[in-house]
């Protein structure tokens, strides 16, 4: 199967849609999540809304169709009078049943299974972006990245933004069957594999390319293909360096 570079573009910015926007399950109200979830805590997300839309409107029928039409608060008041020697109690006022708190219910259960299909949509791109970008390449390529090939590559060296180091560039050696734009197919695959997965620090955990805040172009010169790589953030930035500072040394055993 063939795969575009024009499908590939499109497949790419809307994975970008897909992290940019990623959200919790009730997160209008929540905490804020400052990371890209994976195509499983989409899903695993989507089944927790899913779960407090049901308790919201179970709590929604009980309050329409039970026989309470008065909602008293429990208890008397602590302090008390008397009338003669006889201590009289005072009770809280029985008021009528606030219809309102039906229709909230109502209204944040169907919230939540928007929600839920925002998450399983999110998740669906995620696999799908996926598996359109990685389908051009074969099984043996899919199980490491360009950078695996450590023998390959003739030089690293940083780049930077007056005094700061915001990236770097790759040069790999002459490559019988490589240019530009095999490499880009590749690295956009495993960017995707990466962000199907959260970008975990583990996954080929020696590629500069597979972290949330990196982006990346290569280009062919004098018949070598050079990659560029640089981060927005700061700390992805380092990182971006130093792994691919360490492509020019020996593999490490756990690699």
């Amino acid at each position: 199967m063939r795969t575009s570079s024009s499908s590939i573009i499109v497949a790419c910015t809307a994975l970008g849609l897909i992290v940019a926007g990623a959200t919790g399950c009730g997160s209008r109200t929540g905490p804020v999540v400052d990371r890209p979830q994976s195509a499983r805590e989409h899903l695993a997300l989507a089944v927790k809304c899913e779960q407090e839309a049901a308790a919201h409107e179970h709590a929604a029928h009980v309050a329409a169709e039970g026989p309470e039409t008065y909602v008293c608060d429990d208890g008397a008041f602590t302090s008390q009078t008397t009338s003669g020697t006889e201590p009289l109690t005072h009770w809280s006022p029985c008021w009528s049943y606030d219809q309102s708190r039906t229709a909230a219910h109502q209204q944040r259960a169907e919230e939540l299974r928007a929600e839920a299909r925002r998450h399983r949509a999110s998740a669906r791109k995620l696999i799908e972006v996926e598996r359109t970008v990685c389908a051009p390449l074969s099984e043996d390529e899919l199980s490491r990245t360009p950078f695996f090939h450590r023998d390959d590559i003739a030089t690293a060296e940083p780049v930077r933004d007056g005094d700061r180091v915001i990236g770097a560039t790759i040069t790999f050696k002459p490559v019988p069957g490589l240019g530009a734009a095999w490499m880009k197919v590749a690295i956009a695959c495993h960017q995707a594999r990466a962000a199907t997965l959260g970008y975990p620090a583990t996954y080929m955990s020696y590629d500069p390319t597979l972290l949330e805040h990196a982006r990346f172009d290569a280009a062919d010169r004098d018949g070598r293909v050079v990659v560029t790589v640089t981060a927005s953030d700061d700390v992805d930035a380092a990182v971006v360096w130093s792994r691919s500072a360490a492509l020019c040394g020996p593999m490490p055993a756990d690699e």
